[in-house]
């Protein structure tokens, strides 16, 4: 790794739902970013990748024991986390919820989830 972090990776073989192209994209997008935010900005020395399955939902936590994140970059304010903007839309694209939660000197968690089956919002293909 590029930070010397070590990530922890807790991922099922398969779902069992139905999962759209485009949730599928929208979850991997968002768990690509939320990487790459911890590896540009976080300076953590443990990462965590976590996804999960419910009834309706997929969940994917991707959180780090990093330096957490400012006020106005989490509201998508700051110039240097535009990517977590992006990640907002993206998630509103698929018809998920984003929440992050970090404090400063305590890392960061972000939890996004993407629905399964009937509750996915596929109109946007190409997300």
């Amino acid at each position: 790794a590029r930070t010397g972090a070590e990530l922890a990776i807790h991922i099922p073989e398969s779902v069992a739902g139905e999962l759209s192209d485009s949730v599928e994209q929208g979850v991997y997008r968002i768990a690509q970013e939320s990487l790459e935010n911890v590896v540009r900005h976080a300076g953590a020395r443990q990462i965590e990748l976590e996804l999960r399955e419910t009834d309706a939902a997929l969940i994917l936590t991707v959180q780090d024991d990093g330096q957490g994140i400012e006020t106005d970059a989490l509201a998508g304010q700051s110039e240097e986390r535009m990517g977590i903007l992006g990640m907002r839309e993206r998630a509103a694209l698929i018809g998920g919820q984003l929440e992050i939660r970090s404090e400063a000197g305590a890392g960061t968690r972000v939890i996004l989830k993407a629905p399964l089956g009937r509750n996915a919002n596929d109109s946007r293909a190409d997300l």
